[in-house]
Formats: structure tokens, C-alpha cells, sequence
């Protein structure tokens, strides 16, 4: 009855038992201290409080080593939405 309406997100991948987080952002600098991957499953953050917040992030990269600055981004997402990573995406915790 255009209630509801659905999205399926892309496949959630894990060769291990998935875990599920719930975490509280505190406010801190926009610096980005450190990147992280992970290689063996997708990752996906979901905002409950519906504050916007921003993610740093960076495609794979062939030797597993952190790509150069010059190649991260920021996104701002406005709270409403969601993220999916795929396995590899380097990305800072949101700030």
C-alpha cells in the first residue's frame, strides 16, 4: 500500500561468523589517524541516531600496503543512509 518501502543491500559477505557492533561516535578531529580493510568480509555502518557523519575512505589497492593521501575521500552522509563496504575499501572509522 506505498507504506513501506524496501531496499535490499548488496550481499553481506564473511568467511566467518558475521558480527553485529553497536558503537557511539564521540566528537574528535578530522584527522584521519589511521586506514584499515578487511579482506575476508564486507563491512557496513548504519547510523540509529540519524546525525550526519562523514567516512574516509579508499579503493583497494594491489599490495595491500595504504594508498597515498592524495587518493582518500571524504563522504558526508546526512544520517538518513547507510554504508556498504565492499571487502578491501580502506576507510577510517566515522567520524
Amino acid at each position: 500500500g506505498g507504506t513501506v518501502t524496501v531496499r535490499k543491500p548488496p550481499p553481506f559477505a564473511s568467511e566467518s561468523p558475521p558480527e553485529f557492533s553497536v558503537c557511539r561516535l564521540q566528537p574528535r578531529a578530522p584527522l584521519v589517524e589511521f586506514l584499515e580493510r578487511h579482506p575476508r568480509h564486507t563491512q557496513a555502518f548504519l547510523p540509529l541516531g540519524g546525525r550526519p557523519y562523514v567516512v574516509v575512505l579508499a579503493a583497494p589497492t594491489a599490495d595491500g600496503e595504504p594508498p597515498p593521501p592524495e587518493h582518500w575521500r571524504a563522504f558526508r552522509f546526512d544520517g538518513g543512509l547507510g554504508l556498504q563496504l565492499h571487502r578491501d575499501t580502506w576507510h577510517e572509522f566515522p567520524y
